[in-house]
C-alpha cells in the first residue's frame, strides 16, 4: 500500500530555478534575437519545469519512502528506507504581517498552518503536507504512526500545554 503526499508547486529549489531561467531565456531569445521557434520551445519546456510539484510517496508494504519532484510525467527522487525516519511531527507554523495603507489603516494578517513532518536521523526534515486544521493533522499522523510503527509528537499540543502552564503560573 502506498500513500502520496503532494505539496503542489513550491516555486523553490533547483527545478523551479532552472525552469525560471529557461523561461527567461526563451522570452529573451524570442523578442531580442527573433528566434521564434527556439525561444518559444525554451519557454514551453521551462514552464512545466518551473511549476514542478514537490511531494513524498510512502510505500508501507516495502517499508520505504521517496521525496520527489514531479516534473512532466516523471517523479524524480530516490527511495529511502523507513528506518531512516527518526520521528513523525505535527509542527505549527505561524507568520504575521502588518499592512499599512498610507498611514491611515493598519491591519495584521496571520497565517497559521500545521505541517506534517518526517524527521530523519540525519536531522533533515521532510514536509509531507500543510494543513489548516490540527485535528486533521493528528488523525493523519496517527494513521502513519500505526502503519510505520514510529511514534509521533504533536508540537501544537505541547505548545498549548506550555501556554496553559504559564497562564496558571502567572495567576
Amino acid at each position: 500500500m502506498t500513500k502520496d503526499f503532494s505539496l503542489g508547486p513550491t516555486f523553490e529549489g533547483f527545478f523551479s530555478t532552472i525552469g525560471l531561467i529557461s523561461c527567461g531565456f526563451g522570452v529573451f531569445y524570442f523578442f531580442v534575437f527573433h528566434l521564434y521557434l527556439f525561444g518559444s520551445s525554451l519557454f514551453l519546456v521551462g514552464l512545466p519545469v518551473f511549476f514542478s510539484i514537490k511531494g513524498t510517496v510512502l510505500d508501507f508494504s516495502k517499508r520505504r519512502f521517496k521525496p520527489y519532484f514531479h516534473c512532466f510525467i516523471f517523479k524524480l527522487g530516490f527511495w529511502e528506507s523507513i528506518d531512516t525516519i527518526e520521528s513523525l511531527e505535527l509542527d505549527i507554523y505561524n507568520q504575521s504581517q502588518n499592512l499599512n495603507l498610507k498611514g491611515a489603516l493598519v491591519s495584521t494578517y496571520t497565517v497559521r498552518t500545521f505541517d506534517l513532518v518526517l524527521q530523519l536521523k540525519n536531522k533533515e526534515k521532510i514536509i509531507l503536507a500543510e494543513l489548516k486544521d490540527p485535528s486533521e493533522g493528528r488523525r493523519i499522523m496517527e494513521e502513519l504512526s500505526k502503519e510505520i510503527q514510529i511514534p509521533f509528537s504533536d508540537k501544537y499540543e505541547i505548545l498549548r500545554e506550555s501556554i496553559e502552564e504559564r497562564k496558571e503560573y502567572t495567576r
